[in-house]
C-alpha cells in the first residue's frame, strides 16, 4: 500500500503556496524526488494505522495514539455519537482529507530538516509504528518552530476542507470551545507525521 498520489500531490500544492518561488521551486523538485526514488509503503502503513485508531468507535473515552492527556482528544471519541451515524463511504472520503494533513507535516520534516532522499532506517513497518507512537509521547514541537510555523499555514485549506466536510456531514454543536478543539485534533496529525519522517529517519530528539 502507497501513499496516494492524488492526496499527497495536494499536499505537495499546499506547501508550495505558502513558499518564496525559489523555495518553492526548491521543495517541488526535492519531494517528487521523494516519490519517485523511495518506497512509501512503510510510512503509509503506519499513517494509515493511525488514522484507523483517530475513527475507532469502539475503544472508550477520547485517549488518542501519542497524547498522554485529553487535552487534543481521539476524533473517534470526541465525535463518536456523530461518526457513528455516518456511512463507510463519508467517513473515507473524510479519513482521505486527514491523511492529506498527515502528508503536509511528513513532507514538511523532509524539506526542511533533511539535505536528502533517504532510505527508512525501518525495515519492519509494525516495529516503526511501534517507535514512533512512543517517541510521540514525548515529541517537542517547541524545538521546531519555524518548521511548525510553516506547517500551521500550510494545513490552512486543508482544515478548512476538513471543517466543510464535517459541516455537510453535520457535526452538530460546533460552538467556539468545539471548535477550538477541533482545530488541536486536526493539526496534531499533521504535527504528528512530521515526527514519524524524523522518526523514521533515525533521529531520537
Amino acid at each position: 500500500m502507497f501513499m496516494d498520489k492524488l492526496m499527497l500531490e495536494q499536499s505537495i500544492i499546499n506547501i508550495k503556496r505558502r513558499l518564496q518561488v525559489d523555495e518553492a521551486n526548491q521543495f517541488d523538485a526535492k519531494a517528487h524526488s521523494l516519490v519517485q526514488n523511495s518506497s512509501l509503503e512503510i510510512p503509509e502503513y503506519c499513517i494509515n494505522k493511525f488514522l484507523s485508531s483517530e475513527i475507532d468507535l469502539q475503544s472508550p473515552g477520547l485517549r488518542g495514539v501519542g497524547r498522554i492527556t485529553d487535552e487534543i482528544p481521539r476524533l473517534g471519541g470526541y465525535y463518536r455519537n456523530t461518526l457513528k451515524d455516518l456511512y463507510k463511504d463519508e467517513i473515507l472520503e473524510l479519513k482521505k482529507t486527514l491523511k492529506e494533513l498527515m502528508y503536509i507535516g511528513y513532507l514538511i520534516h523532509f524539506f526542511y530538516c533533511e539535505e536528502e532522499v533517504k532510505a527508512t532506517q525501518y525495515q519492519d513497518k509494525y516495529k516503526l509504528y511501534q517507535i514512533w507512537t512512543m517517541y510521540l509521547l514525548g515529541f517537542n514541537q517547541n524545538t521546531f518552530q519555524e518548521e511548525i510555523l510553516t506547517l500551521q499555514k500550510a494545513s490552512k485549506e486543508t482544515m478548512k476542507k476538513c471543517n466543510e466536510q464535517m459541516q455537510k456531514l453535520q457535526f452538530n454543536g460546533l460552538n467556539d470551545s468545539d471548535e477550538q478543539v477541533l482545530e488541536r485534533i486536526l493539526f496534531y496529525y499533521g504535527t504528528a507525521a512530521f515526527a514519524l519522517r524524523r522518526r523514521e529517519m533515525g533521529f531520537r530528539f
